[in-house]
This record gives structure tokens, C-alpha cells and sequence, in this order.
């Protein structure tokens, strides 16, 4: 395998793994989202009294079943809209490598930038695609679960999840000027 055939096997196998992840982040939003109601409220109490249980034991101090239950109505809002941002976040961050990998891929564009700021002119174009798509996702997400049982579309949840996408992009800009991301892309445009 010469240079050329090299590179371009490592840059499709980069563009297939981070196109999995996207997919597979794609998934899993999907699946919680199609969780019904009491499944979805089970999963955030169980969060909530997790960390209840380690507040208890770092504080060392008891709650009593009326204290555990009024700290788990507090906690849980909190709880579900940090894992709606978290998610998106996530999902954000990786759909931004994907285009990443397309950009080395298809060779048009520069990829490696000294600053933040010619980092975000030079990828805004990607970062506004990615931003829009997940964006889209995120309310037909919402959308979706007007149809499962119990559960309800919100507008506030489009927005928090926005407000992860942004962070995720913002993520994908500084870390995308990381040596280790450097060392990264030299590896895929050159042999060992």
C-alpha cells in the first residue's frame, strides 16, 4: 500500500468510525426519548436517589422518606434538563468531528488552525451545518414524543438542547487546535 492508497484508507476509516458515532449518538437520543412516561420519571429518580444516597453518606446524615421525596421533586427538573443539554452536547460534539473527517477527506479546506478566532471563520460554515442539523434533530425529537405515552413535546426542551449544541460546537473549536489533534491529522495525511 503506497502513501496515497494509506491516507485515503485512514481517512474513509476516520469519516466510517465518526459517522458511527453520530448514528449511534442518533440511537441512543431516540431511545430515551421513546422511553414512556413513568420509565422516563423511574430513570431520573433513580439518578436523583443515587445522589441523595452520596450526599447522605459524605455528609453523614439521614434523610427521612418525606425528605428524600421532596430532595427528589427539587433535584429531578434539574436532573432531566442536565442530561437533555448533555446529550446534545455529545451528539454536537461528534457531528462536528464528522465533518471534520469530511473536510480531510474531500481535501478542500484547511484543517489546522493556530487561533480560536481563524478556527471559527474557517470552520463556521461546518460549525452552521452541524449546529442547524442537530437543531432539526433536537425538535424532531421533541416531536416524536408527542406520540409516546405520557410524554409531551416541549419548546424549553429544543432549547436547552440548543443551548448543548452550541457548547458542543464551542467544545469541537477549542479542542480541534489541540496538539493531540495535530498529531492526529498528521497520522492520517502521512505514513508512519
Amino acid at each position: 500500500m503506497n502513501n496515497i492508497e494509506g491516507r485515503r484508507w485512514r481517512e474513509g476509516a476516520c469519516l466510517f468510525f465518526t459517522g458511527i458515532a453520530v448514528v449511534v449518538m442518533m440511537t441512543v437520543i431516540f431511545h430515551f426519548s421513546s422511553q414512556n412516561a413513568d420509565r422516563s420519571s423511574g430513570l431520573s429518580e433513580g439518578i436523583c436517589m443515587r445522589l441523595l444516597v452520596f450526599f447522605q453518606q459524605v455528609l453523614g446524615k439521614d434523610f427521612s422518606i418525606d425528605q428524600l421525596e421532596g430532595y427528589i421533586d427539587i433535584l429531578e427538573t434539574p436532573i432531566r434538563k442536565g442530561a437533555h443539554f448533555t446529550e446534545y452536547m455529545i451528539f454536537s460534539y461528534l457531528t462536528c468531528l464528522h465533518g471534520l473527517s469530511w473536510r480531510i477527506f474531500l481535501e478542500k479546506k484547511k484543517v489546522l488552525f493556530v487561533k480560536v478566532r481563524d478556527a471559527a471563520r474557517g470552520f463556521w460554515p461546518m460549525l452552521l451545518k452541524t449546529i442547524l442539523f442537530c437543531i432539526l434533530y433536537a425538535a424532531s425529537d421533541e416531536f416524536h414524543q408527542l406520540f409516546v405515552e405520557g410524554r409531551a413535546g416541549r419548546i424549553l426542551d429544543v432549547g436547552v438542547d440548543s443551548m448543548g449544541i452550541l457548547c458542543g460546537a464551542i467544545l469541537f473549536l477549542l479542542t480541534v487546535r489541540s496538539q493531540k489533534v495535530r498529531i492526529f491529522m498528521k497520522w492520517i495525511k502521512h505514513m508512519e
